[in-house]
C-alpha cells in the first residue's frame, strides 16, 4: 500500500456523506469511512463506524425532537475508528482503498461480524481508569457540552467528587442495539454532582477484536 496519509479531521464529507449520517436511524450503525494508516508492523486501514447511540432509560429528547430540521439541536452520531487489514476489510465490506486515494467513503449499513450486527458502545470513566491507548491524549476524550456555533468546545462534565468525565468508544457485537450494555456516570456540565450511576458491564467485545481489532 503506497497511499498518502491523511487526519480525520482533515477529511471533508461530501455533502451525500453529510445527508448519509444525518438520515442514519437510531440505534443502526454503519461504516462511513476507510483511510490508510501506517502500523508498527503492517500497514492497516482504519474504518470509521457511526451510530446514533440510544441510552436505555433516558427516554426522547423533547428539545430535540420539538426542533426537528435545526442542526444545532441534532443528535449527532457516536463514531468509533478500528484498525484492520486490508484483505480482512476486502473479506468483511468489500472496502478497497485505491492507491490514489487517501481515504474512501463507504456509506455501508449494519456491519456484521459472524452473522451479528456491529454496534457502538460507549465507556464513561474518570481519568485513573481511561485506558492506555487513550490516556496519551485524554483531552480527546474529555465529556463536553455541545461546541458552539463558533467552534468553542462546551463545558466540560464532572462527577460530584469533581472528577473530570471522560468518555470513548468500542465496537460490540449484538442482535440489536437494546441489548449493548453502555458504561454511564452521572454527572453535569460545570459543577460536581451526584455519585456513578452504577456497574454496568460492557457487552462481550472479545469476538470482535480477535477479528478485526487494532
Amino acid at each position: 500500500m503506497s497511499q498518502s496519509r491523511i487526519d480525520w479531521k482533515d477529511i471533508v464529507p461530501s455533502d451525500d456523506m453529510v445527508k448519509f449520517i444525518e438520515n442514519l436511524p437510531e440505534g443502526k450503525c454503519a461504516i462511513t469511512f476507510a483511510k490508510p494508516v501506517t502500523d508498527p508492523v503492517h500497514d492497516k486501514l482504519q474504518v470509521e463506524f457511526a451510530e446514533k447511540v440510544v441510552i436505555a432509560g433516558r427516554g426522547i429528547n423533547i428539545v430535540s425532537f420539538f426542533n426537528k430540521g435545526d442542526q444545532r439541536f441534532t443528535q449527532g452520531a457516536r463514531r468509533n475508528w478500528t484498525n484492520m487489514t486490508p484483505s480482512m476489510a476486502k473479506e468483511l465490506y468489500g472496502i478497497e482503498v485505491p492507491d490514489t486515494a487517501t481515504h474512501l467513503e463507504v456509506m455501508q449499513m449494519n456491519p456484521q461480524v459472524n452473522g451479528m450486527d456491529l454496534h457502538i458502545q460507549v465507556f464513561e470513566c474518570v481519568l485513573g481508569d481511561l485506558p492506555a491507548r487513550y490516556a496519551e491524549t485524554p483531552e480527546y476524550y474529555e465529556k463536553r457540552g455541545r461546541t458552539d456555533d463558533e467552534g468553542n468546545p462546551g463545558q466540560q462534565f464532572f462527577t460530584k467528587d469533581g472528577e473530570p468525565i471522560y468518555q470513548y468508544t468500542e465496537l460490540c457485537v449484538a442482535n440489536s442495539a437494546a441489548e449493548v450494555q453502555h458504561v454511564l456516570l452521572k454527572g453535569q456540565m460545570g459543577v460536581p454532582v451526584q455519585a456513578p450511576l452504577g456497574t454496568a458491564q460492557p457487552a462481550v467485545n472479545s469476538e470482535v477484536k480477535g477479528i478485526i481489532g487494532g
